[in-house]
């Protein structure tokens, strides 16, 4: 039998579960192929199970849950898992140790199997017992606490930027702390990416701040400090690494936005398209397909913006394809205007620029109304700022906000909802989870917003914008989803 003094079980047991560490001895770890050994602490129960130990979706696959309550319950089938009789505390324990279920079935091969010893066993037993109970919490919750960071100019020449989404956010959180969120009031911790740039704070918030998730974050494209574990919700103003698996942005999949380019395109050609395309992306087979339009080049080296140009002339193609950000794209603007080429110069932008397409700093396409953007916002004429505006601070107009602050807000209602979707048992893995099942969220003031497994930019589809002579947006259509998009009557731009 296993027997131990449950209030010294499950300290070590939160720490052994937790972070896979134990005071007695260190913990090693086996993969299912027998032969990988590496210590506990590269692979604790937390980092798959969650910390509240609710499980969560990984890869396609199921990471079920291992709070006590669930595991000394049977479980019927279902068509992820199949059905297996209840566990007890020596079933846990086999399952920890050798990989085999309540029903003698092998564990997940995913599934490291843990050497601990008899105590261990049993101080890890005695803290699942207290998982999905009591009021601990993951990083940065606490019984009446919910604290989210975000990196911000505050001060300098962009002071206003940020202080704008500062405001939006305070408005919003604010708002929810008034209701509660499970009894729980959100805290907003704010880094000024002014004072050492958007990586030493965002560095801040995770190593000082104990932030549970940022919201509305400058996210540098090189974040050497960022935990992989949390979640970003909406990044303004930076890609950040596409790597990380717990970003979700306010911004439309580059696949959707070269789709609705082309379908603009193809509307105003008697025959499907030829296109040249500058730069690489896998997503241009699929949506030129989707789209009826052929690639006749393929230019993969977008800093010769100029020898691309000119082959792209003598190819006699229909449009230029440019992938990149858009300086690379103010570039071959230039050039294709030092050619005295006409083409339609067809730009899907990139994550962080999606959102501020329609108000680029320095308005580099100006008299160049061959250029086409995808922009992953609503045209004015659908936009309804009622509740935008009712949620701010009383005196705040529309005209005093701007396309960032829109996306501040949409990435703050997003957060809430999926708060609260979560429930009281907060974790990482949870939210992560409850932003993943939202669908259609409306803000009044950005496109729908949605989410999926595998699917984190929010937004599907885009509106076509081109640039007129002071290089302000000018629509050639409004948002629509990719696979409905119809281009208005007539041919713009």
């Amino acid at each position: 039998m296993l027997m131990a003094t449950a209030a010294q079980g499950a300290e070590n047991g939160a720490a052994i579960y937790q972070e896979g560490r134990s005071a007695e001895a260190l913990i090693k770890a086996h993969l299912a192929d027998g032969k990988t050994a590496l210590p506990a602490t590269a692979v604790p129960c937390a980092s798959c199970h969650g910390a509240g130990g609710a499980g969560k979706s990984e890869g396609g696959n199921l990471v079920p849950p291992v709070a006590w309550d669930v595991l000394t319950a049977p479980r019927a089938a279902s068509s992820e898992q199949p059905a297996r009789p209840a566990y007890d505390a020596d079933g846990v324990a086999r399952a920890i140790r050798e990989g085999v279920d309540a029903a003698g079935r092998p564990l997940s091969r995913a599934m490291p199997r843990y050497v601990l010893s008899a105590a261990q066993i049993v101080a890890l037993l005695e803290y699942l017992k207290e998982l999905g109970h009591g009021e601990q919490g993951d990083i940065g919750v606490s019984p009446d606490v919910i604290r989210l960071g975000t990196a911000l100019p505050l001060s300098g020449p962009r002071a206003a930027v940020g202080q704008g989404v500062k405001r939006v956010l305070d408005a919003v959180l604010g708002r929810a702390s008034a209701s509660g969120i499970y009894g729980r009031r959100v805290e907003l911790v704010v880094a000024d990416s002014a004072l050492g740039g958007a990586d030493v704070a965002v560095k801040q918030l995770t190593e000082t701040g104990r932030v549970f998730a940022l919201v509305a974050t400058q996210l540098p494209d090189e974040v050497r400090d960022l935990d992989p574990g949390e979640p970003v919700i909406g990044v303004l103003e930076g890609r950040g690494p596409s790597t990380l698996p717990r970003v979700f942005r306010i911004a439309s999949p580059v696949e959707d936005r070269i789709i609705v380019l082309l379908r603009q395109l193809a509307h105003c050609n008697a025959t499907p398209p030829r296109i040249a395309v500058i730069g690489s992306s896998d997503a241009v087979l699929d949506a030129s397909a989707y789209a009826k339009a052929k690639v006749a080049v393929n230019w993969h080296d977008p800093a010769r913006p100029e020898a691309a140009i000119a082959t792209a002339a003598k190819a006699g193609v229909d449009a230029v394809l440019l992938l990149g950000r858009r300086e690379t794209a103010a570039a071959a603007a230039t050039a294709m205007t030092a050619q005295n080429l006409s083409l339609p110069l067809l730009v899907p932008g990139q994550p962080g620029e999606d959102i501020i397409a329609g108000a680029i700093a320095g308005r580099p396409f100006a008299g160049m109304p061959f250029v086409r953007w995808a922009f992953a916002g609503l045209a004015p004429r659908q936009v309804d700022t009622t509740d935008f505006v009712g949620a701010l601070a009383p005196g705040v107009t529309e005209a005093e906000s701007s396309l960032l602050e829109y996306e501040a807000y949409g990435s703050a209602i997003v957060l809430v909802e999926a708060l609260r979707q979560t429930g009281r048992r907060l974790d990482r893995a949870g939210l992560v989870a409850a932003l993943e099942r939202l669908r259609d969220v409306r803000t009044g003031v950005l496109p729908p917003i949605g989410f999926a497994p595998g699917r984190h930019d929010g937004i599907a589809g885009a509106a076509v914008v081109s640039f007129g002579e002071d290089g302000r947006p000018v629509f050639l259509s409004d948002w629509q989803r990719a696979e409905t998009f119809a281009p208005a009557p007539g041919c713009r731009g």
